[in-house]
Protein backbone atom coordinates (compact mmCIF):
# COMPACT_ATOMS: atom_id res chain seq x y z
CA UNK A 1 0.00 0.00 0.00
CA UNK A 2 1.34 3.45 -0.82
CA UNK A 3 0.94 6.71 1.16
CA UNK A 4 -2.44 7.44 -0.50
CA UNK A 5 -3.93 4.28 0.98
CA UNK A 6 -4.28 2.59 -2.42
CA UNK A 7 -3.02 -0.96 -2.71
CA UNK A 8 -0.81 -1.40 -5.78
CA UNK A 9 0.27 -4.71 -7.20
CA UNK A 10 2.62 -5.00 -10.11
CA UNK A 11 0.40 -7.59 -11.81
CA UNK A 12 -2.52 -5.15 -11.92
CA UNK A 13 -0.35 -2.50 -13.55
CA UNK A 14 0.58 -4.97 -16.31
CA UNK A 15 -3.08 -5.85 -16.88
CA UNK A 16 -4.03 -2.17 -16.98
CA UNK A 17 -1.33 -1.45 -19.59
CA UNK A 18 -2.53 -4.39 -21.71
CA UNK A 19 -6.15 -3.25 -21.49
CA UNK A 20 -5.22 0.34 -22.38
CA UNK A 21 -3.26 -0.92 -25.36
CA UNK A 22 -6.17 -3.08 -26.49
CA UNK A 23 -8.69 -0.22 -26.27
CA UNK A 24 -6.34 2.15 -28.10
CA UNK A 25 -5.87 -0.33 -30.95
CA UNK A 26 -9.65 -0.80 -31.25
CA UNK A 27 -10.18 2.98 -31.25
CA UNK A 28 -7.68 3.36 -34.09
CA UNK A 29 -9.30 0.66 -36.22
CA UNK A 30 -10.48 1.97 -39.56
CA UNK A 31 -13.32 -0.50 -40.10
CA UNK A 32 -15.85 -1.95 -37.70
CA UNK A 33 -18.21 -4.61 -39.08
CA UNK A 34 -21.81 -3.44 -38.99
CA UNK A 35 -23.83 -4.98 -36.20
CA UNK A 36 -26.23 -6.48 -38.73
CA UNK A 37 -23.39 -8.56 -40.14
CA UNK A 38 -22.89 -10.19 -36.76
CA UNK A 39 -26.45 -11.27 -36.04
CA UNK A 40 -30.07 -11.00 -37.03
CA UNK A 41 -31.55 -7.56 -36.47
CA UNK A 42 -35.14 -6.57 -35.72
CA UNK A 43 -36.63 -3.70 -37.73
CA UNK A 44 -38.89 -1.24 -35.88
CA UNK A 45 -42.44 -2.58 -36.13
CA UNK A 46 -45.86 -1.29 -35.14
CA UNK A 47 -48.84 -3.64 -34.78
CA UNK A 48 -52.37 -2.44 -34.19
CA UNK A 49 -55.87 -3.74 -34.69
CA UNK A 50 -59.21 -2.45 -35.86
CA UNK A 51 -62.57 -4.17 -35.59
CA UNK A 52 -61.78 -6.42 -38.58
CA UNK A 53 -58.01 -6.26 -39.17
CA UNK A 54 -54.57 -6.51 -37.69
CA UNK A 55 -52.18 -4.05 -39.30
CA UNK A 56 -48.39 -4.43 -39.23
CA UNK A 57 -46.14 -1.56 -40.26
CA UNK A 58 -42.43 -2.31 -40.51
CA UNK A 59 -39.64 0.15 -41.28
CA UNK A 60 -37.29 -1.61 -43.71
CA UNK A 61 -35.89 1.06 -46.02
CA UNK A 62 -33.36 -0.07 -48.60
CA UNK A 63 -34.59 -3.65 -48.92
CA UNK A 64 -35.58 -5.03 -52.31
CA UNK A 65 -39.11 -6.43 -52.08
CA UNK A 66 -37.82 -9.60 -53.78
CA UNK A 67 -35.67 -10.16 -50.68
CA UNK A 68 -38.75 -10.33 -48.42
CA UNK A 69 -40.69 -13.37 -47.27
CA UNK A 70 -44.03 -13.28 -45.44
CA UNK A 71 -45.48 -16.54 -44.10
CA UNK A 72 -48.60 -17.04 -41.99
CA UNK A 73 -48.95 -20.23 -39.97
CA UNK A 74 -51.79 -20.50 -37.48
CA UNK A 75 -51.68 -17.28 -35.45
CA UNK A 76 -48.06 -16.38 -36.22
CA UNK A 77 -46.88 -14.28 -39.13
CA UNK A 78 -43.16 -14.43 -39.96
CA UNK A 79 -41.51 -11.64 -41.91
CA UNK A 80 -37.95 -12.27 -43.08
CA UNK A 81 -35.56 -10.50 -45.39
CA UNK A 82 -32.07 -9.25 -46.03
CA UNK A 83 -30.73 -5.70 -46.30
CA UNK A 84 -27.59 -5.74 -48.39
CA UNK A 85 -24.74 -3.53 -47.27
CA UNK A 86 -24.27 -0.48 -49.52
CA UNK A 87 -20.89 0.57 -48.17
CA UNK A 88 -17.85 0.07 -50.40
CA UNK A 89 -15.45 -2.56 -49.09
CA UNK A 90 -12.36 -0.37 -49.56
CA UNK A 91 -11.57 0.40 -45.90
CA UNK A 92 -13.99 3.23 -45.13
CA UNK A 93 -13.49 5.32 -41.99
CA UNK A 94 -16.76 5.35 -40.04
CA UNK A 95 -17.82 8.29 -37.93
CA UNK A 96 -21.24 6.88 -37.05
CA UNK A 97 -22.77 3.41 -37.46
CA UNK A 98 -26.50 3.04 -36.88
CA UNK A 99 -27.93 1.21 -39.89
CA UNK A 100 -28.37 -2.54 -39.57
CA UNK A 101 -27.49 -4.79 -42.48
CA UNK A 102 -27.85 -8.48 -43.11
CA UNK A 103 -30.74 -10.82 -42.37
CA UNK A 104 -33.72 -9.92 -40.23
CA UNK A 105 -36.71 -11.81 -38.93
CA UNK A 106 -39.82 -10.81 -37.02
CA UNK A 107 -42.45 -13.25 -35.74
CA UNK A 108 -45.69 -11.70 -34.61
CA UNK A 109 -48.33 -13.70 -32.80
CA UNK A 110 -51.94 -12.59 -33.11
CA UNK A 111 -54.20 -12.87 -30.05
CA UNK A 112 -57.01 -14.49 -32.04
CA UNK A 113 -57.49 -16.56 -35.20
CA UNK A 114 -56.84 -14.78 -38.50
CA UNK A 115 -57.83 -15.50 -42.06
CA UNK A 116 -55.18 -16.63 -44.52
CA UNK A 117 -57.49 -15.96 -47.46
CA UNK A 118 -57.21 -12.19 -47.73
CA UNK A 119 -53.82 -10.86 -46.62
CA UNK A 120 -52.61 -7.65 -48.22
CA UNK A 121 -48.98 -6.51 -48.24
CA UNK A 122 -47.67 -3.22 -49.61
CA UNK A 123 -44.10 -1.92 -49.65
CA UNK A 124 -43.74 1.81 -50.26
CA UNK A 125 -41.22 4.47 -49.22
CA UNK A 126 -39.32 2.07 -46.96
CA UNK A 127 -42.36 0.83 -45.05
CA UNK A 128 -43.93 -2.60 -45.35
CA UNK A 129 -47.62 -2.59 -44.44
CA UNK A 130 -49.45 -5.89 -43.95
CA UNK A 131 -53.19 -6.19 -43.32
CA UNK A 132 -54.51 -9.48 -41.95
CA UNK A 133 -58.23 -10.09 -41.51
CA UNK A 134 -59.50 -11.41 -38.20
CA UNK A 135 -61.52 -14.59 -38.24
CA UNK A 136 -64.85 -13.98 -36.61
CA UNK A 137 -66.56 -17.00 -35.13
CA UNK A 138 -69.59 -18.09 -37.10
CA UNK A 139 -72.81 -17.26 -35.38
CA UNK A 140 -75.73 -19.60 -35.57
CA UNK A 141 -79.10 -19.18 -34.02
CA UNK A 142 -80.07 -22.27 -32.09
CA UNK A 143 -83.70 -23.27 -31.90
CA UNK A 144 -84.97 -24.20 -28.49
CA UNK A 145 -87.29 -27.23 -28.42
Amino acid sequence: MDNSGVFKASGFDDIKREMDSLFQSVAKARYFPPLGALNIWHPPTDVYETDNLFVIIMEIAGIDKNELSIVLKDRIISICGVREEKIPLSSPVFHNIEINYGPFERNIQFPCDVSSDNIKANYKNGFLTIEVEKKHPAKKDIDIE
